[in-house]
């Protein structure tokens, strides 16, 4: 063996050492990130957790084509309504066309909240802080007329996640 081929394999060594040195090193960033992506997730998964709501009743008023929804608060945290909390309802009409209807807050409005026996009538609210454990009723005016015979879906989005979904006949009063 020559001088040269000593060096050649020397080079082919220390660069083999250098890219998996290279590799490792990568490997170990891409796991802590992954590590870091995770705690985060954790925790932001345990903050939501914490916030569940239930609809409890949906009423329809054939007059004023209004739903009245009635949501607890299950979790243990309290809920913010207002801007960012969204209401989905899926209905058919009285010609038997099915509509999809995505209401933001301000296309509905929270009425009364219930306190065990207690109820408090909202005048002008704009945001309202949901205690747990606590009823507050909410209003959605529709865009086209309910039938009342058919089930109606009414889905209620958290701004962190969390959702409520409802599936039945309505109550008309």
């Amino acid at each position: 063996m020559g001088f040269g081929t000593v060096t050649a394999n020397i080079i082919l060594i220390l660069t083999t050492i250098f890219l998996v040195t290279l590799l490792t090193y990568n490997m170990f960033s891409w796991l802590n990130t992954i590590v870091n992506v995770a705690d985060y997730t954790s925790k932001n998964v345990g903050e939501k957790i914490n916030k569940v709501v239930k609809i409890t009743n949906v009423k329809y008023n054939v007059t004023t084509n209004k739903l009245r929804i009635n949501i607890t608060n299950v979790g243990s945290e309290s809920i913010l309504l207002g801007d960012g909390i969204d209401i989905i309802v899926d209905y058919i009409d009285v010609n038997g066309l099915r509509h999809i209807e995505f209401k933001n807050y301000g296309d509905w409005s929270p009425l009364k909240i219930y306190i065990g026996n207690y109820s408090i009538t909202l005048t002008s609210p704009t945001y309202i802080e949901f205690l747990p454990g606590t009823i507050c009723e909410v209003e959605v005016t529709l865009n086209n007329q309910l039938d009342p015979l058919r089930p109606v879906i009414v889905i209620i989005v958290l701004r962190h996640g969390g959702k409520a979904e409802f599936m039945a006949n309505v109550e008309v009063v």
